[in-house]
């Protein structure tokens, strides 16, 4: 993979299940295809109380890791509009979730006020 200096990166290949990879140079997400199916994401927004990505999945679970966030707070994690989960960030800002996503789901993470 080839990152440009505005954070874009080119990558030729594939990656298989079962392996990690990194989809935009950015330290604070990472997308890790668990099982079968490929995935595709795409920043909109990360912030400390708010995140927002476009995926399109083939099937298969994914799980997203997000840094940078509120540290041990509350987080509501919407799909397409509808309430999913609620999960608390860990003491390092961290927060990590697991699910299945369609061929074209918007993802938000908002602080629960």
């Amino acid at each position: 993979m080839t990152f440009t200096t505005d954070g874009k990166g080119t990558f030729h290949g594939s990656i298989a299940a079962e392996k990690t990879g990194e989809i935009v140079k950015n330290s604070n997400l990472m997308v890790q295809q668990k099982t079968s199916g490929t995935i595709s994401v795409k920043l909109v927004s990360l912030t400390s109380t708010s995140a927002e990505l476009n995926l399109a999945a083939t099937g298969g679970s994914t799980t997203i890791t997000m840094k940078g966030l509120k540290a041990s707070s509350s987080f509501n994690i919407y799909v397409d509009g509808v309430l999913v989960s609620t999960i608390t960030s860990g003491s390092d800002g961290s927060l990590s979730f697991s699910r299945t996503y369609d061929s074209s789901d918007v993802l938000k993470v908002q602080l629960n006020a």
